[in-house]
């Protein structure tokens, strides 16, 4: 209730009991000793006297003040001094204001008896009080790529709990690693890690552009993992280019902060509560909802992302597996010491003694269980592959993160609602066969067969563009595809390393279990 309105209320229950008769035949005095509603006589009595004089319990109301706005305390001439100082210079105290009005001969004496609350009562109340001046009207132009590939939006937002691996009984905070295309609003990335960091930047970046092909221009904020060396030189070996958010302006990241703002509105409720107990697992949910956003009607551009970007593939720019698999190779520069060794993240390799004493170039790829590193020396003469004296480190130098303990239970309808994304997803294993425009009629039948093979093992709808003119290669390639060597090795594969590998990592496997037996 307005203040105004529950005084009126206190003041009509006060007076009310006086305005009907006495039934026991009491004085109005001594009704008015009782000081109905806690007020005194006197005050009962001038709202009686107002109620008479005007005919009505309205009169109780408060009545606003007749010199409400106008100047009492200085005159007009000083109040328009002090918004000039005000206006001249917005950071300027009232304070000082007052000051300079106190040196000017003109309001000197006047100046002097002014409070300092009142001046800024007055200047507030005008609209120029410094937090007003200091708020600048911008505007904010809304921009939209031309067409798909032009520019992906890559950021991090924090990821449900999951019972720590390293921790048992402890629970740790993951991190989601998103990308949306600027002009079709398409997810290509939705990824969840236990770090932030620049490992699963990498790894994130890499299943991007295996599925979707190399964008123009990578937009992203000013946060460390984006400002690695090895981001800016592997998007440069890819001629992609990357672009970093003006600091301190948040409009230019609209579009990804409004995915994460999607996700998190439509996920991360059920999510929290759904009682998953391993990354993966939270992973195929996150790929499952990532299938249906693309698929469904985008309230800004009124189609669904996957159709906006399939509607002009024209530019969309197909990576080979081998040169993207390659550009997001670590690199190192350790110097060979005396007995031809070098240390790469802790393991040590035996190179041969004719590098003693050089800084050579490893290359490695993080995610290779193996540990192997390719030797470059300095002027780029390759030397081979080396392999460690020693196990490859577990971690590969990502580290851990601190586990935050969460203690609320699990729910049943969370666990259902994600069980379900988990079962659709698993059952949808027939993939959209594409006619590549090249390929002979023989070549047609054979890669489409291969394509339903590969989808099927990776549990996947279908394969994209880009995944399906990878595996029309293999078949060009090898003239000839055995499909049971192709089936066995897939299944070794899928069984040793998983279904998250980047296409090019299926197809050489493939190509290599032909090369053993044999074939062309």
């Amino acid at each position: 209730m307005n203040p105004d309105d529950q005084t009126f209320a206190n003041r009509v229950a006060a007076v009310n009991p006086l305005l009907a008769p006495d039934p026991e035949g009491r004085s109005l005095r001594q009704r008015l000793a009782e000081r109905p509603g806690g007020k005194s006589p006197a005050t009962l009595k001038r709202y009686l006297k107002r109620i008479r004089e005007e005919q009505t319990v309205l009169a109780l109301q408060k009545r606003p003040r007749q010199d409400k706005g106008s100047l009492s305390a200085f005159s007009p001439e000083l109040l328009a001094e002090a918004i000039r100082l005000r206006e001249e210079e917005p950071r300027r105290l009232t304070k000082i204001i007052l000051d300079h009005l106190k040196a000017d001969p003109r309001f000197a004496s006047e100046a002097k008896t002014v409070a300092l609350s009142t001046l800024s009562r007055h200047l507030r109340q005008r609209g120029k009080n410094r937090r007003a001046l200091k708020k600048e009207t911008k505007g904010y132009r809304r921009f939209e790529h031309p067409y798909p590939g032009s520019l992906l939006q890559f950021d991090y937002t924090d990821g449900p709990y999951l019972p720590d691996p390293d921790r048992p009984g402890k629970r740790r905070k993951t991190q989601l690693c998103v990308g949306v295309d600027d002009h079709s609003r398409m997810c290509v990335a939705l990824r969840a890690y236990w770090r932030g960091n620049w490992p699963s930047l990498e790894d994130a970046s890499r299943h991007a552009f295996a599925t979707w092909g190399l964008p123009k221009r990578i937009f992203v904020d000013n946060g460390k993992v984006f400002c690695a060396h090895n981001y800016e030189r592997i998007l440069t070996e890819l001629t992609v280019g990357l672009i970093h958010r003006t600091a301190y302006y948040a409009p230019s990241g609209g579009k990804i902060e409004a995915l994460i703002g999607t996700v998190q509105e439509e996920l991360f409720p059920d999510l929290s509560r759904a009682d998953i107990q391993r990354l993966d697992e939270l992973n195929g949910v996150l790929s499952e909802w990532a299938y249906r956003y693309n698929r469904r009607i985008h309230t800004e551009t009124k189609q669904a992302p996957l159709d906006r970007w399939n509607a002009n593939p024209q530019h969309l720019r197909v990576v080979d597996p081998v040169r993207l698999a390659e550009a997001f190779w670590w690199v190192r520069t350790p110097k060979v010491t005396k007995t031809g060794l070098i240390s790469v993240n802790g393991v040590e390799y035996e190179l041969d003694l004719a590098l003693c004493g050089q800084k050579v170039q490893a290359r490695y790829d993080p995610f290779d269980p193996t540990g192997t590193v390719r030797i470059v020396d300095q002027n780029g003469k390759l030397w081979g592959a080396y392999k460690p004296r020693e196990a490859f480190p577990a971690d590969n130098g990502r580290g851990k993160g601190a586990p935050t303990k969460v203690e609320r239970p699990p729910l049943s309808s969370a666990k259902d609602y994600v069980a379900r994304l988990a079962a659709t997803g698993r059952g949808r294993t027939a993939p959209v066969p594409v006619t590549p425009s090249d390929a002979t009629a023989p070549e047609l039948s054979q890669a489409n067969r291969l394509i339903h093979l590969v989808a099927s093992y990776l549990l996947r709808p279908e394969l994209t563009p880009v995944e399906r003119q990878a595996v029309v290669a293999v078949c060009q390639e090898l003239v000839s595809v055995r499909f049971e060597t192709a089936e066995a090795a897939l299944r070794r594969l899928v069984a040793k390393a998983g279904r998250d590998l980047h296409i090019g990592r299926y197809t050489a496997t493939i190509v290599d279990a032909h090369r053993k037996e044999g074939q062309p």
